[in-house]
């Protein structure tokens, strides 16, 4: 029975012979057509559609109507040569008409629910085909397949009434590869279509061209699209560069890799330019606005949801400088570039359209050949930063690789970061249509771009919805936040678990001694004035065992504990009459929380527990001469050891009770480098750059490291780094900076995964590399003291603080 369904079916196709006669595909298309679809192979059309990321991993509306609709493809067999037209786009049910050039083959052994009803009409008949509840109408004519889900629309074309006849049409669909998928748009029929979608955006497609076609291509996730777009006979955006010739796009150098996207617009002939401005929008520049832009050869447009920032790219900075300096009125230093106020905010405010709409424009920074103006001085140092961390859009694998198939210059350049850009469009969109936007996931199809380039009467048109390969896992470092203090900041600023929230706050002191407790968010929760600066670095404690961290450090007459509401824990702060020389040296032997607080004062020290009482018990009072660093705790093994430093280059390794547990019977001449221990070795180091190895017996050996003077060590029970000069050494790797002044390198252990950094005072420059010696991507990053490490939130993803300008903190992630 079956079989026999299936052979009715294929003779009801083969039998449909209507009265009209037409031989050639385009000339069956319905006059409404909006939108066309040219294939030579809708099936694998439809399977490489399938496999790009974006769509198999999202449900959408459109994506579900295509399916519904074209479900019935699946079940065809050497379709050929197609065209599928879609019309009435603005109806909640859109029109599709298929025409093939081949009869199809029918598989319809698979199919449960199938049924087939002939409808007769004057001359020709259709055939109304229900498969699984999916209902098509087909029609057969002179070797033309027709199938649609509109009745009157094939009855109507049938009767050889209401065809597409349109010239415009006709050269598009020449220019177009027969080989290719191509897409037809008539834009004075989508047009709608984009209003509904984004009723809050003054733009619309359909005054940009009469028709534009590109063909699609497929490779490696990537949906490719080269074609053409035909200007329309009223004024558009494309006559605006009628034979000006067409410039590099070079604006995502500046644009910050965290942007939603960005417009770029590239003249060669500013003369022209102006002139079809003027004549095609009656635009008219002022004097002043022709003197600025004759020097420009493109004009961007960098958009945030906060507000849009506009930027001209220069062919002169110099001039460019004298032509604002007119306008500038105060300047501000930021990252070694100035932020001038903008006197007169109206320049360009109108004038720029409809390249772009008005934009507020209230302060402005020259970066390289770059002028970007904003509205605020936050936007512009947001820009700032991502140039000197060179974390730009032009620095992206991603955009690099998307540009790979693009051209060199045009005209018009629109391109978006889709994960970022969807909250930039939500806004304009319908409330259907963002909330759908907003559940989409575009994971490794992270960019989208459309170039158009002015020839003639037409343009050419490329794009790339791209695809990254590779590039996914590499994470380049953003900025997360900037917080700025009343002061000037003392020391470096350190992470202090919040256990609130199981996340990390921000501890750091100002030039007038006062603690601020600031969240992972900017917030500060308060500030407290200390009696001094803390010596070295904040410590972390829970000396109530409850899970509650405290904040502990000494300065030159206190030791405080303080909790994380602002509080000290008594019996602290412990006061000194004598002055505390060292930082605080924070025991904890076996990680129980039964703290050991040792304060040193020139020769002597003191030991007081998690109370505030004198440690009992602990022998080694004085030392023989000044305590040179903080007692070091150090284990090995099963056994505690607590070495002491002293000016006279004797070194004492104690055990937990004071008492000389390790005899060295030689005096060194010591570096400004602590101790450490480093493969079974108590290691430090010598003023001749020479290592210092002490085993458990005591036994000393020298290793030549051929370092300076004035080097720096840091090391781990299995990690040594070193650096002397300019050169920094990692396990026994060497690598060569730029001569610079910079900090001691640091060691951090953060996911099981060791990290080495330094910072170039001098240049302003953070580098942190791994354990390979290899530097980590999207560094060096800005920054101006030694940096903290941890992971602060609840991603798996580590940041880091450091000092940026004057009283300013900052926080990246990486």
């Amino acid at each position: 029975m079956k079989r026999m369904l299936t052979g009715v079916i294929v003779f009801l196709l083969l039998a449909c012979q209507p009265k009209t006669q037409k031989k050639d595909l385009i000339s069956w298309l319905p006059q409404e057509s909006a939108v066309v679809v040219q294939s030579h192979d809708l099936k694998s059309l439809s399977e490489n559609i399938s496999s790009i990321d974006f769509v198999s991993n999202n449900e959408f509306k459109l994506k579900k109507e295509v399916q519904e609709n074209f479900g019935f493809l699946k079940y065809l067999d050497s379709l050929g040569n197609s065209l599928i037209a879609f019309s009435d786009l603005t109806e909640k049910n859109y029109i599709f008409t298929l025409i093939s050039e081949n009869q199809p083959q029918l598989k319809l052994d698979s199919v449960k629910n199938k049924s087939v009803e002939r409808l007769k009409f004057d001359g020709f008949e259709i055939d109304k085909v229900n498969l699984e509840d999916n209902i098509i109408f087909t029609s057969r004519t002179g070797g033309i397949f027709l199938a649609g889900n509109s009745l009157e629309k094939l009855k109507t074309l049938l009767e050889g009434e209401s065809f597409l006849s349109d010239a415009e049409f006709q050269k598009a669909f020449k220019a177009t590869d027969p080989k290719e998928t191509s897409i037809f748009i008539r834009h004075d029929r989508i047009g709608g279509k984009f209003k509904e979608w984004f009723p809050a955006t003054d733009s619309t497609l359909a005054d940009f061209a009469s028709w534009s076609a590109v063909d699609l291509s497929h490779k490696n996730g990537s949906l490719n699209f080269n074609g053409l777009s035909l200007w329309p006979e009223k004024p558009s955006l494309q006559h605006i560069f009628k034979n000006v010739g067409s410039s590099a796009n070079q604006i995502a150098r500046v644009v910050p890799a965290t942007a939603p996207g960005f417009s770029s617009f590239g003249y060669k002939d500013f003369d022209q330019f102006q002139q079809n401005i003027n004549t095609y929008f009656q635009t008219k520049f002022s004097e002043v606005e022709k003197e600025i832009l004759k020097n420009v050869s493109e004009i961007g447009l960098i958009n945030y949801p906060s507000g849009k920032l506009l930027v001209f790219n220069n062919i002169d900075v110099i001039l460019a400088e004298q032509n604002l300096a007119r306008f500038s009125g105060e300047s501000k230093e930021f990252r070694s570039a100035k932020i001038h106020q903008l006197d007169n905010p109206e320049l360009f405010a109108e004038h720029l359209e409809p390249l772009i709409s008005p934009v507020d424009l209230n302060f402005y920074t020259i970066l390289e050949n770059f002028v970007i103006f904003s509205k605020t001085e936050e936007q512009l140092q947001n820009v700032i930063s991502a140039f000197v961390n060179k974390n730009t859009l032009a620095q992206q694998e991603h955009f690099q690789g998307a540009f790979e198939h693009l051209a060199e210059a045009s005209n018009i350049l629109l391109v978006t970061s889709n994960e970022k850009f969807k909250e930039l469009i939500k806004e304009m969109s319908s409330e259907e249509f963002g909330n759908e936007l907003s559940n989409l996931s575009f994971d490794s199809n992270k960019l989208s771009a459309i170039q158009i380039v002015a020839d003639r009467n037409f343009s050419h048109i490329h794009g790339i919805f791209h695809k990254s390969e590779g590039s996914l896992a590499t994470r380049n470092t953003e900025q997360l936040l900037s917080v700025k203090l009343d002061e000037e900041i003392l020391g470096k600023p350190v992470f202090f678990s919040n256990h609130n929230n199981n996340q990390e706050d921000i501890a750091v002191q100002d030039i007038n001694n006062v603690l601020y407790l600031i969240s992972n968010k900017g917030d500060i929760y308060w500030k407290k004035q200390l009696y001094g600066p803390i010596l070295g670095e904040i410590k972390q404690v829970d000396i109530l065992k409850n899970g509650k961290f405290q904040l502990t450090f000494a300065t030159p007459n206190r030791l405080e504990v303080i909790a994380r509401n602002g509080n000290a824990v008594k019996p602290f702060p412990l006061k000194f009459k004598d002055e505390i020389t060292q930082p605080l040296a924070l025991f904890d032997y076996d990680n129980n929380r039964n703290y050991r607080f040792l304060i040193t004062q020139n020769k002597e020290l003191f030991m007081y527990n998690s109370k505030g009482r004198s440690v009992k018990g602990f022998d080694f009072n004085r030392a023989g001469s000044k305590v040179l660093f903080p007692p070091k705790h150090i284990r090995m093994g099963n056994k505690d050891y607590i070495l002491v430093a002293e000016e006279s280059g004797r070194l004492n390794i104690l055990s937990r009770q004071g008492r000389h547990r390790v005899k060295v019977n030689e005096n060194f001449n010591f570096s400004d480098n602590e101790w450490f221990q480093y493969n079974g070795h108590f290691i430090s180091s010598n003023n001749l750059g020479e290592l210092i190895l002490v085993d458990e017996n005591g036994n000393v050996s020298n290793q030549n490291l051929n370092l300076t003077q004035n080097h720096k060590i840091d090391a781990t029970s299995n990690l040594l780094v070193s650096f002397s000069e300019n050169i920094l050494k990692i396990r026994d790797k060497k690598l060569n900076l730029d001569f610079g002044l910079y900090t001691e390198p640091q060691i951090f252990l953060e996911n099981n995964k060791y990290y080495i950094s330094i910072t170039d005072l001098q240049t302003q420059k953070v580098y942190v590399f791994d354990s390979n010696a290899e530097l980590l991507p999207g560094f060096p990053v800005y920054g101006t003291s030694g940096i903290d490490i941890a992971n602060i939130d609840i991603d798996n993803s580590p940041e880091f603080v450091v000092k940026g300008d004057k009283g300013e903190i900052l926080i990246y992630r990486f």
